[in-house]
């Protein structure tokens, strides 16, 4: 049966390449490029559905390409809504494996975990959300569940389903430690070559009163802000870093060590204070995690060391990034006390509301679809905050009690059920740099930011796939 679907997925792809050839003969005769180009690239589209259909795993990781390319689209293309784009291929890879069910077995059994009950709770809870009477917008709820909840809850079970080979885990951590590196070598051309003019009328147009403080820029690289690419470079660099302590090929640890200095020094040109707190949480996990005295001291003596230096003395504070980090340390900065003051506002307007005031009602949603409410006109900063003030102490328990889960669950597989050293300690990894990330989402909004949010999908799905995973590769 798969040997004959094959033959006709052949066949119709012979009948569309011959088709779209007469096509583009015809329409470039007549000067019609658009069209041309378009009958020009059906072929190729055609192959990737074929091949898509062949293993549809390849879908997954094209969603975790669009999520580095996406603000590219956006910003360069104006193709209007590309974050779209994700939602079509989640859709589409649903639709893929219910047809392809004709004809192979699907094991949707590996998705029954426990975990997606619990993102099943939390999409539940955020779907009710809808029905708050404080929200202003219902289309602001729309926009703004997807990356709080939706990607999250359609994704885990495609890759649990999906991502059944080890080779996976190494196509994943190649294709982002590529784009880290791509990422900050673009910051560095942001900084010391300057902007390009799609760059720099975002600037003009109000991006420079975050984004140029003090006459030095914050880098942003190919991301939507400073806060956001610092952030994805250091929980990057952290991970990275950690994979390259214990990796016993050469290659491999050069490249990983690559992977980490390119994380760490688009943090640090990106001038994200909240991003250093990636590296400090991920460094506290992962010497808890090991569980060895040595290392323990050790680690904890370098983070000692470094919050020093960072907290105490004035060593470099003539360096912009530096001073700009060194500023996070200090309770009297004015933007912390300012955070403080609108956490109060918001304690004080959320005591009377346990469900929050509507998801969509803050920051950009907010500012699009319901400028004048409550919400809409006091900066957030944090992601916990987001989730506090949109779905009240709630949500916010629910969403905590999520990723505290993953954690926990990731450091239990951790101890007592992995075995093959490569995936441990890639996983030991993977649970640290969630830790950081979980750290500094309170200062900045990271957990729900592309590509980010679709870089933790993976990763949650290969932390509790990795014991099948390491069984494979001990079968191999």
């Amino acid at each position: 049966m798969e040997k004959t679907n094959r033959s006709l997925l052949k066949i119709v792809l012979f009948v569309g390449v011959g088709a779209c050839l007469v096509g583009i003969a015809y329409v470039l005769s007549r000067e019609n490029w658009t069209v041309g180009l378009g009958c020009l690239a059906l072929p190729i589209v055609l192959f990737c559905l074929i091949k898509a259909y062949e293993n549809p795993v390849i879908i997954l990781f094209t969603i975790l390409i669009y999520g580095f390319i996406l603000n590219i689209l956006s910003a360069y293309l104006k193709v209007g809504t590309p974050g779209l784009g994700t939602d079509f291929l989640l859709v589409f890879s649903y639709l893929l494996l219910f047809f392809k069910g004709f004809s192979t077995d699907i094991p949707w059994n590996r998705a029954k975990t426990p975990f997606w009950g619990i993102t099943s709770l939390w999409m539940l809870y955020v779907f009710l959300e809808l029905f708050n009477p404080e929200a202003e917008s219902r289309v602001a709820w729309f926009y703004g569940m997807r990356s709080m909840a939706l990607y999250l809850w359609m994704f885990v079970p495609l890759g649990l389903v999906l991502i059944d080979k080890p080779k996976y885990l190494k196509w994943f951590l190649y294709i982002w430690g590529s784009f880290v590196i791509l990422a900050t070598l673009y910051g560095c051309i942001q900084l010391y070559v300057g902007l390009n003019s799609v760059e720099r009328a975002a600037m003009a147009a109000g991006k420079a009163k975050t984004h140029m403080l003090f006459g030095r820029l914050r880098v942003f690289s190919f991301y939507t802000d400073a806060g956001q690419f610092g952030a994805a470079q250091a929980h990057a660099g952290i991970t990275a870093l950690i994979i390259a302590i214990h990796e016993k090929k050469i290659i491999s640890k050069l490249f990983f060590l690559l992977v980490a200095f390119a994380g760490f020094y688009g943090m640090f040109i990106s001038g994200t204070r909240g991003a250093m707190f990636v590296p400090f949480g991920g460094i506290f996990l992962y010497l808890f995690v090991k569980r060895n005295i040595r290392i323990l001291v050790a680690g904890l003596i370098l983070v000692g060391i470094a919050f020093y230096f960072l907290k105490y003395t004035y060593v470099a504070h003539d360096v912009y990034a530096v001073r700009r980090m060194r500023s996070a340390f200090d309770p009297e900065d004015a933007s912390f006390q300012l955070r403080l003051q609108n956490q109060r506002t918001f304690r004080e307007y959320l005591k009377s509301r346990p469900f929050g005031g509507g998801i969509g009602t803050t920051g950009v949603f907010g500012d699009r679809f319901s400028p004048n409410g409550f919400l809409a006109n006091i900066a957030t900063d944090s992601g916990f905050v987001v989730i506090w003030a949109e779905t009240g102490i709630v949500g916010l328990l629910l969403y905590l009690a999520m990723w505290g889960y993953v954690v926990l669950k990731g450091i239990t597989i951790i101890w007592y059920r992995l075995k093959d050293p490569w995936i441990k300690n890639v996983i030991i990894a993977f649970v640290s740099g969630i830790a950081g990330v979980l750290v500094a989402n309170y200062g900045n909004a990271v957990v729900t930011q592309v590509p980010t949010s679709v870089i933790l999908c993976f990763i949650v799905v290969f932390i509790f796939v990795s014991p099948t995973l390491e069984k494979i590769k001990d079968a191999a």
